[in-house]
């Protein structure tokens, strides 16, 4: 009997540099079993940044995810070595979304030897704001990565 492939679920929150790269906020990884879960320290004060990015940081702290930028426990730095952690054993990796999925490749790239198949879903099933699974978000239905990626493994599942 042949098991089934390992198969990772990752999403993200985060904010966008004013050169359009991603600043992850928050990371969530689920294998079926095993949860991962990090948000992470502002690579910079808020005042530091330009004022464009103030307001879109404001707008995803008041109506869209709701983590504040000073929220966070982890350096960024340490997103890779976590997502080397999240995926270590799996064969196929989903996320939602190209740009994140793109993301979420280049990040593995830089520092796997294997690297699993990173995967968009076939359907873009539609997130919609839920009750949080963690502790930092600071609104009862918002978007949040560790809630998303429960959600898209069963979707995932129900769906094959």
């Amino acid at each position: 009997m042949k098991a089934d492939k390992v198969v990772v679920v990752i999403d993200f929150q985060a904010f966008k540099s004013p050169n359009n790269e991603f600043i992850v906020k928050e990371v969530a990884s689920f294998n079926g079993s095993q949860s991962l879960h990090c948000v992470f320290l502002p690579p910079c004060e808020f005042h530091e940044l330009t004022v464009d990015c103030q307001r879109q940081v404001s707008w995803l702290s008041n109506k869209h995810h709701h983590l504040n930028w000073s929220d966070g426990y982890a350096p960024l730095d340490k997103l890779q070595e976590l997502l080397g952690v999240a995926v270590r054993g799996a064969e196929q990796i989903y996320v939602k979304g190209r740009e994140k999925a793109e993301f979420i490749e280049n990040c593995l790239r830089q520092q796997q030897q294997h690297r699993p198949m990173v995967c968009e879903f076939a359907e873009q099933p539609a997130l919609t704001a839920r009750s949080p699974h963690c502790p930092f978000h600071r609104h009862s239905k918002t978007f949040c990565a560790l809630a998303n990626v429960h959600y898209l493994y069963t979707l995932l599942h129900t769906l094959r």
